[in-house]
């Protein structure tokens, strides 16, 4: 198992993502655009401003999106692997909910692995905001 180590410039960098996340907010319609091999917007996890490395390998993406209930915090973490694809520790996956103000596991409304066969497995969560 990966230990995850959060410093100080881990939290500042997540403070960064938060603040540019909610300014730049994931309609329906860019959702759907998404799903289609050209969409014509950024694909968050190519875009610099929506992701980062933490120590160990691990990557997160971040977003906040208008999903069919409303407004989502939806966050992907992964770890790097060379030859032996893993998922990240679940451990680590709360304290980086926790760490982005989405609370704890059950506060999560759907979770799925998904793999990204370029370099790592994902896992995705996305939790509605309940304080909109």
């Amino acid at each position: 198992m990966r230990a995850l180590v959060i410093d100080d410039a881990a939290k500042r960098r997540v403070a960064e993502l938060k603040a540019y996340a909610e300014q730049h907010r994931y309609s329906m319609d860019d959702l759907k655009k998404l799903c289609e091999p050209n969409p014509g917007i950024p694909i968050p996890g190519d875009d610099p401003s929506f992701s980062m490395h933490m120590s160990r390998g691990f990557r997160i993406v971040y977003t906040q999106e208008y999903q069919e209930i409303g407004l989502c915090h939806h966050l992907s973490v992964s770890v790097d692997h060379t030859g032996n694809p893993k998922y990240p520790n679940f451990g680590a996956v709360m304290a980086i909910m926790e760490l982005f103000g989405m609370g704890k596991d059950k506060d999560i409304i759907r979770a799925w692995p998904d793999k990204d066969t370029r370099s790592a497995n994902v896992l995705s969560l996305v939790k509605e905001d309940n304080e909109s």
